[in-house]
C-alpha cells in the first residue's frame, strides 16, 4: 500500500488545492487550511482497502447519497451487524498516480469535490474532481518481514487494540496509541532456544510466578524466557516458567492467558 500504509497520518488534498477536513459538528468538508482537522489516521482493512480515523477519535462514514460525515464508532456492535457487504465505513484506495488515488465506497461510487463548493459528493468514475492528492504526514513503522526476530535487535510490538507495548512508571507493562518511543522500544536478546525481553534502562521483563505479576527487574536472572510462536502471519510470546502467553487486553492492560486467541497475537515493527 505504501503511502497508505496502515498507521499513516495523512492528509488528502483535492485538485484545486482544498484539503478534506473533519469539523467538530461531525460534518466532513473542504478547506484551505492544512492544520489538525486536516489530518486522519489509516486503518488498513485488507490490501487495498481502508477507514479513515480523524484527530477527533471518530471515523469517517460514507452514505448512498454521497454525503460524508464523521462520528465515534461501536466497533463491537458494527461488526456483530456486518454482512457480506462492505462496510460504510470502508474505502477501495484506487491508485492512479505515485501520490494520488481515488476513494471508492462501498456503494461503488467514488468521494469527490463539488467546484466552489465546501462540501463533497460522489462520482461514478475517477474524474478530475475525484482524484486526491496523499501526503504523509507522519509515517508508522514497517511491519517486520514475517514477524522473525533477530537476535538483539529493537522492536516496537503492535496489539491487536491496533496499540504498541511500552513500560509505564517503570514497572508496569501497557498499551497506548502513541506510546513514548523509548519505553517501547524493546530488545530481544536470545538465550538457549528462547528470548529474553529487554529495555535500553538495562531492565528485562519478568513474571511472579506466585501471583503471575507482570514487571521489569535488573537482573537478567530474573527475566522470563519467551518462546516466539508464529499464528495467523502474526507471532504470540509464550512465557516459558509458567506456560502462558501474553495478552493485550481492550482497557489498555497486558495479562497472561492459558489459550492461544487473538488477544495473544502481535505484529513486530522493526527498529532502524
Amino acid at each position: 500500500m505504501g503511502k497508505y500504509r496502515d498507521g499513516n497520518v495523512i492528509t488528502v488534498k483535492a485538485r484545486d488545492g482544498r484539503y478534506l477536513s473533519a469539523q467538530p459538528s461531525g460534518a466532513m468538508i473542504l478547506s484551505h487550511d492544512a492544520k489538525e482537522t486536516e489530518e486522519f489516521i489509516i486503518t488498513k482493512v485488507s490490501k487495498k482497502t481502508i477507514n479513515l480515523k480523524t484527530n477527533l477519535d471518530t471515523t469517517i462514514h460514507f452514505h448512498h447519497d454521497g454525503t460524508v460525515e464523521h462520528h465515534k464508532v461501536n466497533w463491537t456492535e458494527t461488526l456483530s451487524k456486518m454482512t457480506s457487504k462492505p462496510s460504510d465505513f470502508d474505502v477501495d484506495v484506487i491508485k492512479v498516480k505515485p501520490h494520488h488515488c481515488g476513494f471508492r465506497n462501498a456503494f461503488g461510487t467514488f468521494l469527490a469535490i463539488k467546484e466552489n463548493e465546501e462540501t463533497l459528493t460522489k462520482s461514478k468514475f475517477i474524474s478530475e474532481d475525484a482524484i486526491f492528492e496523499i501526503n504523509v504526514i507522519k509515517q508508522c513503522p514497517k511491519i517486520h518481514k514475517a514477524n522473525i526476530i533477530k537476535n538483539g535487535k529493537f522492536y516496537q510490538i503492535k496489539t491487536n487494540q491496533k496499540m504498541f507495548f511500552f513500560l509505564e512508571e517503570d514497572t508496569h507493562l501497557r498499551q497506548a496509541l502513541e506510546p513514548p518511543i523509548e519505553t517501547s522500544k524493546f530488545q530481544f536478546s536470545k538465550m538457549d532456544s528462547y528470548f529474553v525481553i529487554g529495555l535500553k534502562n538495562g531492565k528485562y521483563l519478568s513474571i511472579k510466578e506466585d501471583d503471575e505479576t507482570i514487571l521489569f527487574d535488573e537482573q537478567i536472572e530474573k527475566a522470563e524466557k519467551f518462546e516466539p510462536i508464529q499464528s495467523h502471519s502474526k507471532i504470540a510470546l509464550k512465557g516459558i516458567s509458567i506456560g502462558k502467553y501474553l495478552s493485550a487486553k481492550k482497557d489498555g492492560t497486558v495479562k497472561l492467558e492459558s489459550t492461544l486467541k487473538s488477544n495473544e497475537e502481535f505484529e513486530l515493527y522493526k527498529i532502524e
